[in-house]
This record gives C-alpha cells, sequence and structure tokens, in this order.
C-alpha cells in the first residue's frame, strides 16, 4: 500500500475503535484483520469471515462463532443454532445474487455471528467486497446508532 492508503486505512481503523470505545490494541487487532483481508484472494466464505473476526477480537472470537446468545440492544440477534446456517445462506447470496455490499453488511449485522468485533468484522468484509480495500468506506448507519 502507498503511504497515503496506510495512512486512510489507519484512520478509519482508529475511528472505528474509537466510535466503539476501545483502545489502541484493538486499533491493532483491526489493521491485522484488514490486512489479511486485503491479501485475501479466494471466495467469501464462512471460513474467511471468521477469520477477520478472530483477528478483530482474538480473546472473544478465538472459538469463532458464538456459543452464547447476544443482545444488540433490545434486538436479540440470531438464535445461536441458527448462526452458522444464516452465515453461510448469506455468504451464498452474495456469490448468487446483485447483492450490494451495504446490504450485506446490514444483513450480517442482523446475524451477530460473533461475540464480539461484528461491526468492524463486517466493515472489513464489506470493504472487501466493494473490491477497494485501499478506500475504506463506512456503511450506511442502518440502525440510527449514534456516534460519540
Amino acid at each position: 500500500m502507498f503511504e497515503s492508503t496506510q495512512t486512510a486505512v489507519i484512520k478509519y481503523c482508529a475511528e472505528e475503535v474509537k466510535r466503539q470505545q476501545a483502545g489502541p490494541l484493538e486499533v491493532y487487532w483491526m489493521l491485522d484483520a484488514w490486512n489479511y483481508a486485503a491479501e485475501y484472494e479466494g471466495d467469501l466464505t464462512v471460513d474467511f469471515v471468521v477469520e477477520v473476526a478472530r483477528r478483530v477480537e482474538p480473546g472473544d472470537n478465538a472459538r469463532g462463532l458464538r456459543r452464547v446468545p447476544v443482545y444488540v440492544g433490545n434486538y436479540v440477534a440470531t438464535p445461536v443454532p441458527e448462526v452458522r446456517g444464516k452465515l453461510q445462506t448469506l455468504c451464498e447470496q452474495w456469490e448468487d445474487t446483485d447483492m450490494a455490499p451495504e446490504e450485506w453488511y446490514r444483513e450480517f449485522q442482523l446475524i451477530h455471528p460473533f461475540v464480539d468485533g461484528n461491526g468492524r468484522t463486517g466493515k472489513i468484509v464489506m470493504n472487501w467486497l466493494m473490491g477497494d480495500m485501499e478506500d475504506p468506506q463506512m456503511p450506511p448507519n442502518f440502525f440510527n446508532v449514534s456516534n460519540p
């Protein structure tokens, strides 16, 4: 990556981590996940998404997909037994339809397949789906979440 591209990616990751009120270590982890995705040349698969999430949150996501229920505000995310299947279907929909990267991100957030780092993981994968990891884009604010 060129220096200006590196700076843009670092700023993007730092901004996202700050928005989530995390710290410098999480910036490092997000950058590691970003670089992994930028170098990945395969298809969109559950395994790829899981690896991005593991790098985003190596402690919380070490075991892969979540095995506990999660709540996002008042929203109850996809029940644990359905997480893998719904994520698999979402990856297949990307391959088989003309789904926009932003729509993939929105559906991913509704599944909420990981214990932590779903927003960061989804943003990395969304940018990867856009095909330009050098010009980071924020997704639309589908869930009306205010930024601190």
